[in-house]
C-alpha cells in the first residue's frame, strides 16, 4: 500500500471494528497516521501480524499508527516484524497511544524516526503496557563518518527501547527489550 494521504494502514486506513485473526504482508507508506496493519485504530485487535515495512511522517508504526481507547493483544498475540520510519511518534508496533493499552504483543523490525520513537511504542499517554516484547537489538544501519552503525532503535529526541516518550499515567509490566539505542 502507497498512497500521499494520512490514515494508511496495510488492511485498514481507519478503522471501527474489531479485527481478529488478520494479516498484512505488503510494505505501507503513507502520510500522518500510517500502520503496517491500520492507520488509525479505534477498536480492539487480537490474532494480528503485519510483516512489512512502513513509512510515514508522524504516528507511524509496525502494526497501528494510533491507537485510541481500546485494549489491544488482549484475547490474543500481536506481531510486527517490518522495519519502520518517520519523523515523530514513531514505533515497532504503534506509532502513538491514547487512552489505551497493549498485551501480548512483539515488535522486531528496526524503528528510526526524530522525536518520539520508541522499540515498541513512540509516544505513550495515559496508557499501558504489558507483556510485550521488543527485539531488535541490532537490525538497522546506516554510514556515519565511513563507519557502519548498527541500531535497533534509532532518533534525536525522547528515544526509548520500548517506549520513546512515556506520559501521564502511563505504565508497562511484565515486558523486556533489548535494543540498542542510538
Amino acid at each position: 500500500t502507497s498512497t500521499s494521504s494520512n490514515y494508511t494502514g496495510g488492511l485498514v486506513g481507519l478503522n471501527y471494528v474489531s479485527l481478529n485473526s488478520v494479516t498484512a504482508t505488503g510494505n505501507v507508506t503513507g502520510l500522518h497516521q500510517t500502520g503496517g496493519l491500520v492507520g488509525q485504530n479505534q477498536a480492539s485487535i487480537n490474532n494480528a501480524t503485519a510483516t512489512g515495512n512502513v513509512t510515514g511522517s508522524n504516528d507511524v508504526g509496525g502494526l497501528a499508527g494510533i491507537n485510541y481507547w481500546y485494549a489491544i493483544g488482549q484475547s490474543g498475540a500481536l506481531l510486527a516484524t517490518g522495519n519502520v520510519q518517520g519523523y515523530d511518534s514513531v514505533g515497532g508496533l504503534v506509532g502513538r497511544m491514547y487512552g489505551s493499552s497493549i498485551y501480548n504483543s512483539t515488535a522486531k523490525g528496526w524503528v528510526s524516526g526524530t522525536s518520539s520513537v520508541g522499540g515498541l511504542v513512540g509516544y505513550s499517554y495515559n496508557s499501558s503496557m504489558n507483556s510485550a516484547t521488543v527485539s531488535n537489538e541490532t537490525s538497522g544501519s546506516y554510514v556515519n563518518g565511513g563507519s557502519t552503525v548498527y541500531f535497533g532503535v534509532k532518533g534525536t529526541n525522547q528515544v526509548g527501547g520500548f517506549i520513546g516518550y512515556l506520559n501521564d499515567s502511563s505504565s508497562i509490566s511484565g515486558s523486556t527489550t533489548n535494543s540498542k539505542v542510538v
